[in-house]
């Protein structure tokens, strides 16, 4: 210190944040700063002397004690500050004086100022190369400050990002006040994305510092979301005041959002700050704290501001920023929770709005490891990659996904069901003082949730999916001969309240076992038992006893089961249930005997049609009933499915993965035309909903008259009352390139094949809904079924079209040729073009006469106005010579240098001008001012660049009709 070193306050700032509760913290600078003994302080070096300054204003908070004349000296510096600051050794250097300049207008509520300082901070460094990410960060606080909050979210997400990139940590949090801003900008967003997005910030915010701005955050996003009522915060940690200038503002500011009441000492002491800011210069805090004071206790506002907030609307407009009051609008809780209902499944803007159906970037997928009778879950995420395939999978761990489920953005439903169900065990050791925590995904629970998953694998081959089932054991009884054979079917042999049982290399079945269930299985055994025929009475009373507890399956029915169970009908409707497979779905076909009990509920067994016993056993809504399936007509009705649906084979045991999205809609829109004869069923949920296939009458198109182009507008009337605008119609069809188009809510719709191809056309024809008149014809045609409401211009336009159609010129009697079969084609070709109002492309070989073809089109105009032919110098003289010989009524005008004016003089009918292109790009302004009846461009690839003077010169000629020759 009395060396004056620089060294020594780097030492002393580094100590008092290492130790900051040791007597040493801040002792030099504050005996230097509160307050500032001026002359010691220009005792200093400019070096030592900004270092202080530097220190004492950069506290990555908000400071409003003795800050005025920090930065009153800071200012009277600035003229030599940014050479003393390069002077300063580079390992010593504190933020830059821009920076520190630009944060204290900021608070000084001065922001148009600090915006242009780091503005122009920034755009030095990055001319440098040099960028300083802290610039960047200060830029975003400010942002959020002013209130342009979408603004501060996306440069903190950059933030962020560039952070990772350069430290290659997974979880960052921006800390401090920087990082207190950013939760405020997303929580302005008000949508579960971005409250999510928040509650990871302050998560890990928490694990670096003890900051209880963040934990006060924390327990505000938790009232927001529902998950915490209001009386249950804590926001108030130990009744303690001391906690700073910052905690004060933000815990006074969460009261008044959530309509708490706040103690009188606390109000007193943001009181005593606001006035403190104000003496010091801090311009945003004291106005910040005054609008909460003159909501919540008018008595302590600053009389110099009361009679401004009489009208706090008017103060407010006066501000060059949005006050943070006004963030969070104080509603009742019984409010605040049914809008946290109406969220839970609406998109939102911060993930593009993910929604059903959508792909996602990132999945969650299980491999799934069997032992025994038994079987754990491992969890994997996959990513997509650039080839849309999915990566092999990287492992999750079970504690994330159980301790911070909403961290996963991409989990479906039925994911986050497994995750809650993960099971824990803490092991203590050394007495209890030391405990670890460990996660296994296995158990009933999650089994259960498990169930139909559609990213289930096999743990030794990941390419192997795992369809896993539900289903319970049975007891079957055979008849044979002289007894019955009495077996449990599957045998499991566990202690567990469930098994696994393998069935095949792709399927698996989860059996659920009752204490009951045990008790059956330990008596009846592995290999099961016999009964002689003639205790076939005791049998059956057996079975009545245990029939509620579950299915049996037998081949025999007597009267005294028949009179003690009642008997129903089977129902032999096949019932196909669809699951989603990859990007497809998985059709299983099924019958359920009991079904007809209950068209609502799904009870009792399942069997593959025309498998199994007749005669079913069961207990449905706690009722005994039996019944006797026909076999043989299960299989006749399920054989419908395979006639109907060309895509399922036959020989697939009823089970069907159709991984192809087409493949799969088509088979399902197959299968809802059979209704009336089958039960579609979804076990997981009906998440692929496929609308009814919609048909040409069923599109209405509007055509509007606009200048001298048509709109082409309408809309697809479903039938669910639903309408598709065209235009987002056109949007949705770009997305999907089948006939089978995904809404914006994740469900399909069916288009007709002929729809389809039409609405394709009609989207190829327009341009950004725009139709050009000479498309009328090919509109009409591809609009033809459809519902078509137009105006006098589009009927007179199609009169005119197929009056052309019609139309047979006659050549004219002064052409002085004979015309070749084709010339008289090309002739009545350009004939009918012109009376329908269109122009035309002659390109014929070379030298197959497209001049004599155009010289007798020519005469057929001639004599309704003048004519200009554009050519190359060369062609030009071959023009006047055929028109002299071919055509001796036409008057040739050579448009020549020297002699222009004299050409372009008194133009009448029958004239016909002659320019080199040459000419044309010379004299553009001359000839374009000229209204031609007919403009001729022979060899017109000479002006195919449309860049270049002479296109745009071509381009400017105005004319009733054009004609280009190549």
């Amino acid at each position: 210190f009395s060396r004056d070193d620089p060294e020594f306050l780097r030492i002393s700032h580094f100590e008092s944040y290492q130790y900051p509760f040791n007597g040493i913290r801040f002792y030099y600078f504050e005996q230097l700063s509160k307050p500032f003994y001026t002359h010691i302080f220009e005792h200093f070096t400019p070096q030592i002397r900004y270092l202080i300054l530097a220190m004492t204003l950069q506290n990555e908070t908000i400071d409003v004690v003795h800050q005025k004349t920090a930065v009153n000296l800071l200012k009277n510096m600035i003229s030599d500050i940014d050479t003393e600051f390069a002077n300063i050794p580079e390992h010593l250097r504190p933020a830059s004086p821009a920076y520190l300049l630009a944060e204290q207008y900021a608070y000084g509520g001065e922001f148009v100022i600090a915006d242009k300082m780091l503005t122009d901070l920034i755009m030095m460094q990055e001319k440098k190369r040099e960028i300083s990410l802290a610039a960047l960060v200060l830029h975003a606080r400010i942002k959020c400050m002013q209130g342009y909050y979408d603004q501060a979210i996306t440069n903190n997400q950059f933030i962020i990002a560039e952070i990772k990139k350069h430290t290659r940590k997974k979880n960052i949090s921006l800390p401090d006040i920087n990082g207190i801003f950013y939760i405020i900008a997303l929580i302005s967003r008000n949508e579960p994305s971005a409250l999510l997005l928040a509650k990871q910030q302050i998560k890990f915010a928490i694990k670096e510092s003890e900051d209880y701005e963040f934990r006060l955050f924390d327990e505000l996003i938790k009232v927001l979301e529902g998950h915490k009522q209001v009386d249950d915060c804590h926001l108030l940690p130990w009744e303690r005041s001391d906690l700073g200038v910052n905690y004060v503002l933000f815990w006074s500011l969460c009261q008044f959002w959530l309509r708490l009441k706040m103690p009188s000492n606390w109000l007193e002491t943001l009181s005593d700050y606001s006035i403190m800011a104000k003496e010091e210069g801090q311009y945003w805090y004291y106005v910040e704290s005054q609008l909460i004071l003159n909501r919540t206790s008018k008595a302590l506002v600053d009389p110099d501001l009361k009679s401004q907030l009489k009208s706090e609307a008017g103060f407010k407009k006066s501000l060059s920023w949005k006050p943070l009051l006004d963030l969070i609008q104080p509603v009742p809780q019984w409010q605040r929770a049914l809008t946290s209902l109406q969220k839970v499944n609406q998109p939102d803007t911060l993930t593009g709005g993910t929604q059903a159906g959508q792909t996602k970037s990132s999945r969650l997928t299980w491999r799934v490891q069997f032992y025994g009778n038994d079987c754990a879950l491992h969890p994997r995420e996959q990513i997509m990659g650039k080839n849309n395939k999915w990566s092999a999978g990287r492992s999750v761990s079970l504690e994330r996904l159980y301790e911070e489920t909403e961290s996963f953005d991409y989990l479906t439903d039925q994911d986050r069901q497994m995750c809650r169900r993960i099971e824990s065990e803490t092991e203590y050791q050394r007495y209890g003082r030391y405990q670890k925590v460990y996660y296994t995904a296995s158990g009933l629970g999650l089994l259960k949730a498990a169930v139909g998953h559609p990213l289930l694998f096999l743990h030794d081959d990941p390419r192997q999916a795992i369809e896993l089932t539900q289903t319970e054991i049975i007891l079957e009884i055979i008849s044979k001969k002289n007894q019955f054979t009495i077996k449990i079917i599957p045998f499991p042999e566990t202690s567990e309240p469930y098994v696994i049982m393998r069935n095949g290399d792709n399927q698996a079945q989860l059996v659920e076992l009752t204490p009951q269930h045990k008790r059956i299985i330990e008596i009846i055994g592995e290999q099961g038992i016999t009964v002689p025929a003639k205790a076939k009475q005791q049998l059956l009373d057996t079975i009545n006893s245990i029939a509620p507890l579950m299915t049996i399956h037998s081949d025999f029915v007597s009267d005294s089961t028949m009179e003690s169970m009642a008997q129903v009908d089977a129902d032999s409707r096949p019932q196909v249930h669809i699951q989603p497979s990859e990007e497809g779905l998985l059709f299983e076909c099924f019958v359920q005997p009991f079904s007809g009990q209950d068209e609502d509920s799904d009870q009792g067994p399942l069997f593959r049609p025309g498998h199994g016993r007749s005669i079913i056993m069961s207990e449905i809504n706690g009722k005994s009933l039996q019944t006797q399936r026909d076999l043989d007509k299960e299989k006749e009705q399920a054989g419908q499915i395979i006639e109907q649906c060309p895509l399922l084979d036959e020989h697939s045991d009823w089970h069907w993965p159709l991984n192809d999205t087409e493949d799969a809609l088509e088979t399902l829109l197959q299968l809802q035309t059979l209704n009336d004869r089958i039960q579609i069923k979804w076990p997981q949920g009906e998440k692929l909903k496929l609308k009814k296939q919609s048909r040409m009458k069923q599109m209405q198109v509007v055509l509007k008259k606009k200048k001298d182009w048509f709109e082409l507008d309408g809309k697809l009337n479903l039938d669910d009352g639903q309408i598709i605008a065209m235009q987002d119609l056109f949007d949705l069809m770009q997305m999907s390139p089948g006939r089978f188009i995904q809404l914006n809510n994740g469900d399909f719709l069916a288009l007709t094949d002929e729809l389809k191809k039409r609405l394709s056309q009609l989207q190829f024809v327009s341009n950004k809904s725009q139709i050009h008149a000479l498309n009328a014809p090919l509109i009409d045609e591809l609009t033809d079924g459809m519902s078509v409401k137009s105006g006098k211009h589009w009927q007179t336009l199609l009169q005119r079209a197929e009056q052309a159609r019609a139309f047979d010129p006659e050549m004219p009697t002064t052409l002085q040729a004979e015309l070749r079969d084709y010339q008289i084609d090309g002739f009545k070709w350009l004939a009918r073009l012109a009376h329908w109002g269109a122009g035309a492309c002659l390109a014929d070989d070379m030298g197959l006469g497209k001049t004599l073809e155009s010289l007798a089109f020519l005469l057929t105009r001639a004599t309704q106005g003048t004519t200009l032919i554009i050519a190359p110098t060369s062609v030009c003289f071959n023009w006047i010579d055929e028109i002299q010989r071919f055509t001796p009524t036409l008057k040739v005008r050579h448009f020549a240098s020297g002699q222009q004016k004299q050409v372009l003089d008194d133009l009448h009918a029958m004239d016909v001008v002659i320019c080199s292109y040459g000419l044309l790009q010379a004299q553009a302004k001359i000839l374009t001012s000229i209204k031609w009846h007919t403009i001729i461009a022979d060899e017109a690839q000479a002006f195919k660049n449309s860049q270049t003077k002479r296109s745009r010169a071509m381009m400017d000629l105005q004319g009733d009709y054009r004609m280009i020759l190549t």
